[in-house]
């Protein structure tokens, strides 16, 4: 999954794909933050790259989104 824009880090990445996948599944950011055990508020934060984000969480996320943690992180 990509976007049409450049990304430049692995934060940017991140949220880029974060975003791609929650579309993909449609889900909102309420239901993902509720399943993943994280706050929307956090979540919002994740997906406009403005929060650093452990690995764990990381992979919280991709549980919920039924995908591999690499594919949050690859280009």
């Amino acid at each position: 999954m990509s976007s049409p824009y450049t990304v430049k880090t692995a934060r940017e990445r991140l949220a880029r794909n974060l975003k791609d996948w929650r579309a993909k599944r449609g889900l909102s950011q309420e239901v993902l933050a509720e399943h993943s055990g994280l706050s929307r508020v956090f979540l919002s934060r994740i997906e406009g790259a403005l929060e650093t984000v452990s690995l764990d969480n990381i992979e919280k996320l991709a549980e919920v989104l039924k995908i591999d943690i690499v594919d949050l992180l690859q280009h």
